[in-house]
């Protein structure tokens, strides 16, 4: 629902009250005449030759409005209690500066106004150039005249915002032109006539001619004339066609010429009022005199039937009743059908409520103690105000504060709830994971000096040749520390040559060194000790749980098995060692020849000193004819094509055959044993 500005604007007038309700949305700025009322006084007293209303009736009249409680209020006087006077030469830069034209201001009022300035009020408006000055209309009115306008609405515990004189409320509803229009307000009490041009009041009056002085005419010499007046609108006569004729005014008609005769008087009168006004305003030299091209009628005395017809002929200016509807169409306000009973009465009301919406007030004689009251008014109600909603921002962020805290206590609950429920769930999960980890740690293929015996012993295809003497393995538990000795037995260098070559190439040991080979007699045959040391790869440890469920009908699963760079790794660190084992195999068969030939003068002395040992001599001798002839590597016999490997199976049956054939025969199945293993 769009936010809203209203006010309440009131005209006390003489012989009734007149007030209207006005709002304006803040979006549109759309006005509405959302409520209008004339509340005529109970009671008037007749002081003088006018009628006075009454205290107690004015404060009836104003209560029976029923004026909103904090609603603002603006409030007119009448042209009839304002003194005006134009003041020239003053300073061209009071336009710029405000306070220094109120100062001057005040100063010129208080020689041309004619009370003091403890007795008046005023302000001044309409600032007009005038060569090198300028030029301000000052409007003054008395304060007692003014507290007696307050006085009713006090009694309500109402002060206005503003005190606006009538001509100049009266102007906000007029048109734009160039050329003067008269408004002439035909109140109870008095008329207040007023010239505008381009929406400003250039020339005002008020003379004592109202509808209270016709009904006091004619009530003096007719008593019934009151009552018809006021019930019936009478016809005014036109003097100018009817001049030799009579008019039924009035029944019974013995009163039709003493009826015309009245209220002809009071035409003339007003039409000689306007004439002198007129001519006032022509003669007036603050401003250059424009044309008056109409009259527009408006006030309750309007009413009186042929009264525009009677101006428009007597004074030859086209006069009629002023449509304030039809205006207020052309401003687009917005009104209801009972505005439209009253509308004649209204244009005060209207005109000072619509400058009030628009901030277009430009002359208020609201006396100073007012004006402060209501800024302290003001200035404690946007303190309660503010005080009001820091409370309620207060109480909201409370409010706020507590439910935040509320939500966030069943947030921190809810999270409470849920680590208990994780938290036992984690432990659940602990749990079977530790039993889990110890079934894999169990699980877990390891190295043992079993599983190293076992491939140790794969690798000693024939141990009448070569044999493990003493084993020793240190920092089984890391095998980057990991260190094995071993000392061997073997029949020839060839044997030891062949072993290291078969270690090599067997994936599980690496780096490998080979002591001094040592010759030795046992039994009366030559044995050659060397002690080997070397590392573990990394990798042995799957390949020998490979080697472990090879045959059982077990598999060992993908991810226990080598990967591709540790196989490729493998590979080329075989390759390596398989160099290194080729040149440490030549520079044995170096030392075995030289050897061989030492062994060889053993044994001959050997076979002089004792006939006993003639066995032993011969298989020594087969043997040293064994490595007379150079048998290739396991390598050269894995490149050599199938002929060159069957010529090698064939000499070694030859010479098996030729030293003994039974047991040549039985060592040549265990060499193409060998060889196929190897091979394999």
């Amino acid at each position: 629902m769009a936010k809203k500005r209203h006010i309440v604007s009131i005209d006390i007038g003489t012989h009734s009250v007149k007030a209207a309700y006005l709002e304006q949305k803040h979006d549109n700025g759309e006005i509405t005449i959302s409520h209008s009322a004339v509340v005529e006084y109970e009671e008037r007293e007749l002081l003088g030759r006018g009628m006075q209303v009454t205290a107690d009736s004015m404060q009836v009249a104003i209560n029976s409005l029923e004026i909103p409680k904090k609603s603002p209020v603006v409030l007119s006087i009448s042209r009839a209690l304002l003194t005006t006077r134009w003041i020239d030469g003053l300073p061209i830069d009071g336009l710029n500066d405000a306070n220094k034209l109120d100062n001057i201001v005040a100063f010129q009022a208080e020689s041309i106004l004619p009370f003091t300035t403890e007795e008046v009020v005023f302000d001044y408006y309409n600032p007009t150039e005038k060569g090198n000055a300028l030029s301000v209309e000052l409007v003054a009115a008395r304060r007692a005249d003014i507290e007696n306008l307050l006085s009713p609405l006090k009694a309500i515990n109402v002060t206005p915002q503003s005190v606006m004189p009538a001509m100049v409320a009266t102007s906000r509803l007029s048109e734009q032109s160039s050329s003067g229009t008269m408004i002439l307000d035909i109140g109870a009490g008095q008329s207040d006539l007023s010239i505008i041009k381009d929406g400003k009041v250039i020339f005002s009056r008020s003379f004592p001619l109202g509808g209270d002085q016709l009904t006091l005419s004619l009530s003096s010499e007719v008593s019934p004339v009151t009552e018809a007046i006021e019930d019936n609108a009478i016809p005014i006569p036109n003097f100018d066609i009817y001049e030799n004729q009579k008019r039924n005014l009035l029944c019974p008609t013995d009163h039709d010429e003493l009826s015309e005769t009245t209220i002809g008087k009071w035409c003339q009168r007003l039409a000689t009022e306007i004439q002198r006004s007129i001519i006032a305003y022509q003669q007036d030299t603050s401003s250059t005199p424009v044309s008056i091209d109409k009259i527009l009628l408006t006030g309750g005395g309007s009413r009186l039937s042929g009264l525009a017809s009677y101006l428009t002929s007597a004074l030859s200016i086209s006069t009629h009743i002023w449509d304030i509807p039809s205006r207020l169409d052309i401003l687009q306000v917005k009104y209801n059908s009972g505005f439209l009973q009253i509308s004649d009465q209204l244009e005060v009301v209207i005109g000072q409520g619509l400058a009030f919406l628009n901030d277009s007030v430009e002359l208020d004689l609201l006396p100073k103690p007012e004006k402060q009251q209501i800024q302290k008014v003001d200035q404690q109600r946007r303190m309660l105000s503010r005080i009001a909603v820091g409370v309620g921002i207060a109480a909201l962020l409370a409010i706020g504060v507590l439910s935040y805290g509320q939500y966030q206590q069943s947030e921190v609950d809810d999270l409470d709830q849920q680590l208990q429920k994780l938290k036992s769930k984690a432990n659940r999960a602990r749990n079977t994971l530790k039993q889990e980890l110890v079934v894999t740690q169990l699980m877990k293929p390891r190295l043992s000096a079993l599983d190293l015996l076992r491939e140790f012993s794969l690798r000693l295809s024939d141990r009448t040749k070569v044999a493990l003497t003493t084993f020793q393995l240190t920092n089984l538990n890391d095998l980057t520390k990991a260190r094995l000795n071993f000392n061997v037995e073997a029949n020839s260098h060839q044997d030891i040559s062949n072993l290291v070559t078969a270690l090599n190439q067997s994936g599980i040991f690496k780096n490998l060194k080979q002591g001094q080979i040592i010759s030795v007699n046992k039994d009366r045959k030559n044995i050659f000790q060397v002690q080997i040391t070397c590392s573990i790869k990394v990798g042995a440890v799957k390949t020998l749980s490979e080697h472990r469920y090879l045959g059982t009908g077990l598999q060992i699963s993908k991810t226990n098995r080598p990967s591709t760079e540790e196989k490729n790794r493998d590979e080329a660190e075989r390759e390596n060692k398989g160099e290194e084992a080729k040149s440490e195999s030549n520079s044995k068969k170096f030392r075995k020849d030289k050897s061989f030939d030492m062994e060889q003068e053993d044994n001959k002395v050997r076979k002089e000193q004792s006939t006993e040992g003639k066995k032993g001599n011969n298989e020594r001798s087969i043997d040293e004819k064994r490595e007379e002839t150079r048998w290739p590597s396991v390598e050269e016999y894995d490149r050599m094509s199938e002929e060159e490997q069957a010529e090698v199976k064939a000499k070694k049956k030859r010479l098996y055959d030729k030293d003994d054939p039974e047991s040549d025969a039985l060592k040549t199945n265990i060499d193409r044993q060998e060889y196929n293993e190897r091979i394999k």
